[in-house]
């Protein structure tokens, strides 16, 4: 047999479809383990964080750690120099001894000196008594509470750039301050980290730079664009990320180093600080959202594997069972589960049945339609025997009016056998040519005859338009056109110098509306009795069989002719020929 394949439908996305239902329960059932996973998963990230923004401040303090003992280193001294002041002789030379000594035998000072309040120099390593005060950078060197560190030019030696500490002195037969400058190339290379790919930058609490491995006016290309130096000051240390002045990417460390006075920032490459872990650790987030589209994929994989796939299959067997009543008997779904096989032997079932049921009614409709068509053509032949009889009577009869009345009935015999001719020969019962019917009426009624009161024959004409009308109406239809033809010719006349004539038409309307009209010419001096005998009879038979068809019947007469015109709707034959073609053997079996 052969194979029966669905054909392919463009999917679409909507509530009602079961895959989609089926995305939404499955999302609903492992949501609250996506939520926990997810919250999981950001502690988590969150701890990573943490730990490499620990770690890398811890890498950047001890990158500086060097830089960090220099300046503890010196503040020491500066401290234990300034508990030496009140002890000097401020006025005599020797007071330069101590500081002299200290930057003898320490590489990491350059000079040493206290300062008084007027900003003189009492003491110095070099001997010097000058006036600060004139100076531009004395104010960096004004102590206002406790100690501070701060970069420029020696103004009391030899201009060099240097770091300059100051220490306070509060004696009471002392005040002013110790300074001490550190060599400014010693801090600078103290900040030079093992990797040429980590930047430290020395800066205080104000923003200012104070020392760094390239003192350069390109120094401040290694901090952070988006960020000010004197908002970084804080006492505890913190990581962020960021671009430099370059529009390079870095990871920036903020360290102090020395009483939350001075800090450190540490640059560093992404790979050397958290920027991996932001990365690579960040996918734990979206292990949930994984997790959810593997779910969902095995999910509808296996719904459209054991059942989508399948009720495809069924539902294009169903439309092709209801398009062409093809079998099924042999149709088979491919590793169906039991439940779904089910139902296709249940559906095979059923059409076997129909199959079956259906080639048992066409075989009682055929033999009802063979007997039918034999009754018709016997009724036809018994109805042709009777006008023959009849016509027998008409030779035999005395009178005129016996031979007329017989002739009438006649008409009406052969317009009945025409309607049997009919539907024997019809190919479908359930509907008659209405055209070919009347004009077999209309020919018997011609060769019986058809001239005036004075024996000249009229001249017939017809029009009639192809239809077809059901059986219950081709009987009325017909009578009423055998015995409107009947008074047409009997009361058919014209002028002495014209010929006599009968039109006869059968229109469609349109909607189903049709419309028969049988006009003939009457001669100036003929009236007509509408209560004379046969003609009264003929109108109410005509009125009859009108009421049968629910069509309006109308009578005109107008200009020496007389006109007949019945209009009515046609049945209209229904969608189902079988059904049809039954009904109307069960119609012509009553008849």
């Amino acid at each position: 047999m052969t194979a029966y394949k669905p054909a392919r439908r463009v999917a679409t996305l909507s509530v009602s479809r079961l895959t989609v239902r089926l995305i939404i329960v499955l999302s609903l059932a492992i949501l609250p383990l996506g939520l926990v996973s997810t919250y999981q998963s950001w502690q988590m990230l969150e701890e990573s964080r943490e730990l490499s923004k620990t770690g890398l401040l811890d890498r950047t303090h001890r990158a500086a750690e060097r830089e960090r003992a220099l300046i503890e280193r010196s503040l020491g001294v500066a401290e234990a120099l300034a508990g030496t002041v009140p002890a000097l002789d401020l006025d005599s030379p020797e007071c330069d001894i101590p500081f002299a000594r200290l930057t003898g035998i320490s590489h990491e000072i350059s000079f040493a000196a206290y300062v008084d309040q007027q900003g003189v120099l009492k003491c110095a390593s070099n001997g010097a008594r000058d006036m600060l005060t004139d100076a531009e950078a004395f104010e960096e060197l004004v102590v206002t509470a406790g100690w501070s560190l701060s970069s420029g030019p020696n103004i009391a030696d030899n201009g060099h750039i240097v770091l300059s500490l100051t220490v306070p002195v509060t004696a009471p037969e002392a005040q002013g301050f110790i300074w001490v400058a550190i060599p400014f190339a010693a801090a600078n290379e103290l900040l030079v980290a093992p990797d040429d790919r980590v930047d430290l930058v020395l800066f205080d609490r104000d923003g200012k730079i104070l020392a760094t491995e390239d003192f350069s006016e390109n120094r401040r290309d290694v901090l952070p664009s988006d960020r000010v130096l004197a908002e970084l000051s804080m006492p505890d240390g913190y990581a962020f990320r960021s671009q430099n002045h370059l529009g390079e990417v870095r990871d920036f460390a903020i360290v102090p180093i020395a009483n939350d006075k001075v800090y450190v920032l540490g640059s560093w490459p992404p790979v050397e600080g958290p920027a991996q872990v932001f990365s690579w650790r960040s996918l734990g987030l979206f292990f949930p959202a994984m997790i959810w589209i593997i779910s969902v994929v095995v999910a509808v994989v296996g719904l459209h594997r054991m059942v989508i796939r399948h009720i495809n299959r069924l539902r294009y067997w169903m439309r092709l069972y209801s398009d062409s009543r093809v079998g099924f008997e042999n149709a088979r779904l491919e590793d169906a589960p039991e439940e779904l096989e089910s139902v296709a032997r249940t559906f095979r079932a059923m059409t076997t049945r129909i199959a079956e049921q259906e080639r048992q009614r066409a075989e009682d409709l055929e033999e009802k339609t063979m007997l039918l068509r034999e009754v018709h053509h016997r009724v036809k032949n018994n109805l042709q025997v009777i006008s023959s009889i009849m016509n027998m009577q008409v030779r035999n009869a005395q009178s005129d009016e016996a031979k007329r009345m017989i002739r009438s009935l006649q008409d009406r015999v052969m317009a009945l056998a025409s309607i049997h001719r009919r539907l024997y020969l019809s190919h479908k019962l359930s509907m008659i040519r209405a055209d070919e019917l009347l004009s077999d009426i209309v020919g018997n009624l011609v060769v019986i005859g058809t001239t005036d009161g004075h024996g000249v024959p009229a001249k017939v004409s017809t029009h009639f338009d192809p239809m077809q009308i059901a059986p219950q109406q081709c009987m009325p239809l017909s009578l009423i056109m055998t015995e409107a033809m009947t008074n047409a010719v009997k009361y058919c006349g014209a002028a002495e110098d014209q010929q006599c004539w009968i039109d006869i038409a059968l229109s469609d309307l349109g909607q189903g509306r049709v419309c028969l009209s049988v006009v003939n010419s009457c001669a100036p001096s003929d009236r007509r009795d509408s209560q004379s005998g046969e003609r009264g009879l003929g109108i109410s038979l005509i009125e009859t069989f009108a009421t049968q068809l629910e069509g309006t019947l109308e009578y005109r007469e107008e200009r020496n002719t007389y006109q007949l015109h019945l209009t009515f709707t046609l049945i209209q034959p229904q969608d189902d020929d079988d059904e049809t073609e039954h009904a109307a053997i069960e119609d012509l079996g009553a008849m």
